[in-house]
Formats: C-alpha cells, sequence, structure tokens
C-alpha cells in the first residue's frame, strides 16, 4: 500500500469520525423530532459513502 494511498484512507476516516461527532453533538444540542435525527443520521452516511465512492473513483483513474 502507498503512502498516499494510506493518507487518503486516513483521511476519509478521520472525515466520517468527525462527521458522526458533529451530528451527535447538533443533536444532543438542538430540540427537533425523532423523524428528523433519523432524516439527519441518513443525510450523515450518505454524504460518508459519497466520499468514500469518489475516492475511490480517483484511486482508480491514477493506477
Amino acid at each position: 500500500m502507498s503512502n498516499s494511498s494510506k493518507k487518503n484512507n486516513n483521511l476519509i476516516f478521520y472525515i466520517g469520525v468527525g462527521m458522526v461527532i458533529l451530528l451527535i453533538a447538533f443533536l444532543k444540542f438542538s430540540h427537533i423530532s425523532g423523524t428528523m435525527e433519523v432524516v439527519l443520521i441518513l443525510i450523515g452516511l450518505v454524504s460518508l459513502f459519497t466520499i468514500k465512492i469518489l475516492t475511490r473513483e480517483k484511486k482508480d483513474k491514477k493506477q
């Protein structure tokens, strides 16, 4: 595994962790309904997988 590949994997991991922490903090301090919480969690998951797919496509183009 190359050094830039490891950096990309670490970047994806830390972006995902940061998004989860921000989402939990937002949900804790805001008074919103349960339905809206589920929608926000789904948006976070979709954006995380989108980032993962985009970085995978960039890696495939380089190879």
